[in-house]
């Protein structure tokens, strides 16, 4: 026997795409991560940065999730989601081998941005329905613009994707 460990064990739901964008669940998206050599500093922790970088996977991996193609919506309609403000909550370190999970909540879905509340947090403790070990908080506001950077509209049937993925 094998005593190697089950990442995320219990925590990740049945369904194989949640194991690349992860699962909606109770008007939330969780996106399950697993802290890389990467992702930390000399002493194993995670660089301070890296939590950005950790909540734009959980937001894209939402919205690939809701049927939204960021990649397609550049190619074929020149306009993209960018970030207006980022703020950060840093509460304690997570390490090399953590197994995080991001989850975001939509705080405000507009016609022209949304604003997303995203806590990244130890996986084990979202299993065990604890607000414990949570490492970083980040409140951010995503607007859209068009090919030459000016702010726009989303489009309706994207706005439609979003309101029905924020309620799920």
């Amino acid at each position: 026997m094998s005593d190697t460990k089950i990442l995320f064990d219990g925590i990740i739901p049945n369904d194989p795409v949640s194991f690349i964008d992860g699962w909606m669940q109770d008007g939330a998206h969780y996106y399950p991560m697993l802290i890389q050599f990467e992702d930390t500093d000399a002493g194993g922790i995670v660089y301070h940065a890296n939590y950005l970088s950790f909540a734009e996977r959980g937001r894209s991996g939402w919205l690939r999730l809701i049927g939204i193609s960021q990649s397609r919506e550049l190619a074929d309609n020149k306009v993209g989601f960018v970030v207006k403000r980022a703020n950060l909550n840093y509460l304690r370190p997570a390490k090399l081998g953590d197994e995080v999970i991001v989850e975001t909540r939509i705080k405000h879905l507009g016609k022209a941005r949304i604003i997303s509340d995203q806590t990244i947090r130890r996986a084990e403790k979202l299993e065990k329905d604890q607000d414990g070990h949570i490492f970083a908080n980040v409140e951010v506001e995503i607007v859209m613009v068009n090919e030459t950077g000016r702010p726009i509209r989303f489009a309706p049937d994207l706005l439609e994707k979003m309101t029905s993925g924020s309620q799920s």
